[in-house]
């Protein structure tokens, strides 16, 4: 007598078919989006506002490990006279406003006139120049790590309202889109499943 061996009923149902596997990624990664802009919202024009300061982008590697490359920092306006060794300040070395630093004091010199030495923590040799109490802009008060790549890629377009409003309203349609059909085929799928009687 023969024997057979029991075979279970397909499960398909237990694999995703490509298309939903689809609408699932294209869901995620409409969500991060619209996270990171609503970070960049609040990061680059909320906070700031809120505290009375500036936000700066870290793009040098010079003042690691303290600021990240990539990182945020917030820069609040400072009396030169308040500045002392230890501090973070942001300047315009020789009054040349195309260029922006970011390096922390090592040595304030009051005679003949106010100028600050200043060294990245990164760097072996002190800046070879001195900074005057005209050129700093301010001093950084803290830093949120990486938020810098979230505002400078989209932060061109965040200070803008239209480009705020299509930045936000574009992905929010996609996910409502998307979020409403996942809605209408359950409830489909509900409706055509045979009710017991």
């Amino acid at each position: 007598m023969g024997t057979f061996a029991a075979t279970g009923a397909p499960h398909a149902a237990s694999h995703r078919p490509p298309r939903k596997k689809l609408t699932t990624a294209i869901s995620l990664l409409t969500t991060l989006v619209l996270i990171a802009l609503m970070l960049a919202v609040v990061l680059g024009l909320v906070l700031p506002a809120a505290i009375g300061s500036r936000s700066v982008v870290v793009f040098s590697g010079s003042m690691e490990p303290a600021l990240q490359v990539g990182g945020l920092a917030f820069v609040q306006p400072v009396e030169p006279e308040t500045v002392k060794p230890g501090d973070i300040i942001v300047y315009h070395p020789d009054h040349d406003t195309d260029i922006t630093l970011c390096h922390r004091v090592v040595e304030v010199i009051e005679d003949p006139a106010l100028v600050f030495h200043t060294k990245g923590d990164a760097n072996e040799e002190v800046d070879p120049w001195d900074v005057p109490a005209t050129c700093i802009t301010g001093r950084v008060s803290f830093d949120v790590p990486y938020a810098g790549y979230v505002l400078h890629y989209t932060g061109r377009y965040v200070r803008t309202r239209l480009g705020l409003a299509l930045l936000i309203a574009l992905p929010l349609a996609v996910l409502t889109t998307l979020t409403a059909r996942d809605i209408v085929q359950w409830r489909t799928r509900k409706w055509e499943q045979p009710h017991s009687s």
